[in-house]
């Protein structure tokens, strides 16, 4: 039960999604839902919050770690773990009713592995680095600030993939950047 004596819904398991609920696991699935969050509104707005910024609620049907929901594999459906489009509509109107904005994290520069276009990309460039052995990114942050810095640093840092699970998507490739933008238009 939250403060307010509501019950807070937590992340649950749904059929035909991968992985389930893990509180006991290091980066296991747990924590609330779209239905706990619209349920402590009041709360949340008694706290002098305005904005909510959840981690990206798109469905990330990845087989581990995809909990974080940076590796999408639908880039159109809210995670059923978390809730629905519609869910998430009423979300967004009810917190609008209490003067909170929704802040909605947009995924641009990786995918996850088990997204439907993963084995059928339109061209052999959709992702940085595609078709020759993982290259992760660096982390060398510093290499786009560096006037100094070697390009190649640049390029591993902004193309590499951050995990062997979430390819880097290439926004250079005109497909890829078109759906990037009608993606977050919608």
């Amino acid at each position: 039960m939250g403060r307010d004596g509501r019950a807070i819904i937590t992340t649950v398991s749904v059929a035909g999604l991968i992985e389930g609920p893990n509180r006991d696991k290091a980066g296991g699935r747990h924590g609330v839902n779209i239905q706990g969050i619209i349920n402590h509104l009041d709360y949340i707005t008694d706290m002098g919050f305005t904005q909510i910024w959840l981690n990206p609620v798109v469905e990330n049907n990845q087989e581990t770690y995809s909990y974080h929901g940076y590796s999408a594999t639908d880039f159109y459906n809210i995670d059923a773990r978390f809730g629905s489009n519609a869910l998430y509509r009423e979300l967004s109107a009810k917190a609008q009713e209490h003067g909170i904005g929704i802040i909605i994290d947009v995924v641009l520069n990786h995918a996850g592995s088990s997204h439907w276009w993963h084995n059928d990309l339109p061209t052999k460039d959709c992702y940085n680095y595609q078709g020759q052995s993982y290259q992760g990114t660096n982390h060398k942050r510093e290499a786009l600030h560096d006037p100094y810095a070697a390009a190649s640093d640049k390029s591993v840092f902004s193309d590499g993939w951050f995990v062997p699970t979430m390819p880097d998507l290439n926004q250079r490739n005109p497909l890829m950047a078109n759906y990037l933008i009608q993606n977050t238009i919608w």
